[in-house]
């Protein structure tokens, strides 16, 4: 497209035809992206016409996500997407709030903390879902605390921005926006790892590891929150990449949640080594049918000290036949493993 094709798509974006107005948003998303000079023109106009917050909304959001906006305009252009994001009609808000998290930095934050309060449902999961984002971002250096304290060192150890962040969310009382947060932060962890990373002299690709501070935020909701929460930190924490610290710790500790689905999510997530074989036999003797069989299932074949003795002991217990056979198979398998033999798949 041209650069005279910007005000059509971004008039397009207004109609009330669903299907016209969504394609003409793409379409405004490519001419922005490949003509920013023209675009930023055309938002700088479009400000002062309300009819036009919606494409110029949109506009910005996709020039901050490409740094396209010049540092002394973005304060200017935060102002104008938080008077969006609080008096413009549902889809001018729901595309504020989007904008404003792909501009990101310390001023987006209060613009997306006011937004989870909207009356509308849109626009408060995606305030939710762009400060997740946020948090785990690589490039947002900690967006919630920019500012370091005056005066000498303190020996106070610093706070959890991003626990700080899923708090706020959660005083909502809404468990939904929380678990919209976590689920968009475990997106936002994969960035963490990024496959385009050229490899080193070795041949051996760097490891990024996201910062301590995600994890730790996530492990207590892992292992408490809600069962929608909980089961989205768990699959949050289960894309760091093996060796993160704080991973494992996270997902032992979720299979002590009091909901059975919590468990059989951590449950399937853990790798079985030496140190997670001995929480996983625990399971075995767990109330849900369910969370014992899957026990039985994943300890099929390993070596570890311990687990045969207590897969014997429930066997003899056991009341349910799935399960119990289950539990036969693995010990089986164990067996076959210890005498040299061939595990059958």
């Amino acid at each position: 497209g041209f650069e005279s094709d910007l005000a059509l798509a971004a008039e397009l974006t207004l109609s009330s035809d669903v299907s016209i107005a969504s394609a003409a948003e793409a379409a405004l998303t490519s001419l922005v992206t490949r003509h920013p000079v023209a675009a930023r023109a055309l938002a700088a106009d479009s400000m002062r016409r309300e009819a036009f917050w919606l494409p110029t909304a949109v506009i910005l959001g996709v020039l901050g996500a490409a740094g396209e906006i010049e540092p002394s305009s973005l304060r200017e252009a935060v102002g104008f997407l938080s008077n969006c994001a609080a008096s413009g009609d549902a889809r001018t808000r729901r595309a504020a709030v989007l904008s404003v998290s792909q501009i990101g930095g310390p001023l987006a934050s209060d613009v997306l903390s006011h937004a989870l309060a909207d009356e509308e449902r849109d626009v408060q999961i995606e305030a939710a879902r762009a400060l997740g984002r946020l948090c785990a971002d690589p490039s947002a250096s900690r967006f919630l605390d920019t500012n370091p304290p005056s005066g000498p060192p303190s020996s106070v150890k610093p706070r959890n921005v991003t626990t700080d962040v899923l708090e706020l969310i959660g005083r909502s009382g809404d468990s939904d926006l929380v678990a919209a947060a976590v689920s968009a932060l475990g997106d936002g962890i994969t960035s963490w790892s990024p496959p385009s990373l050229p490899p080193s002299s070795n041949g051996n690709r760097p490891s990024v590891l996201p910062p301590d501070d995600l994890i730790q935020a996530l492990t207590p909701l892992a292992a408490k929150a809600p069962s929608s929460v909980a089961i989205a930190a768990v699959d949050a924490v289960s894309r760091a990449p093996l060796g993160t610290p704080g991973r494992m710790t996270a997902l032992i500790g979720a299979l002590s949640h009091a909901n059975a689905a919590v468990t059989k999510a951590a449950m399937l997530k853990l790798e079985v080594t030496d140190v997670t074989a001995e929480r996983i036999a625990r399971c075995i003797e767990h109330p849900s049918h369910d969370v014992r069989l899957l026990a039985a299932e994943r300890l099929a074949g390993v070596s570890y000290p311990g687990v045969r003795a207590r897969l014997l002991k429930r066997a003899a217990s056991e009341p349910e036949p799935e399960v119990r056979e289950a539990i036969e198979r693995a010990l089986a398998a164990i067996d076959r493993r210890a005498g040299g033999g061939p595990l059958e798949s």
